[in-house]
């Protein structure tokens, strides 16, 4: 299972931005980040 899939299998509250506390945290290409105020973080492989 890739981390994308498991990120995926992970229910929405946990998907909170941990600066915003909004639900908009999305995973591209080995980071996440939330598309509204920005926040940014690598996930490690």
């Amino acid at each position: 299972m890739t981390i994308k899939e498991e990120l995926e299998e992970v229910p929405s509250v946990v998907k909170r931005c941990p600066r915003c506390n909004k639900l908009t945290l999305k995973f591209e290409k080995g980071r996440i980040y939330c598309t509204s105020c920005g926040f940014e973080q690598n996930i490690k492989r």
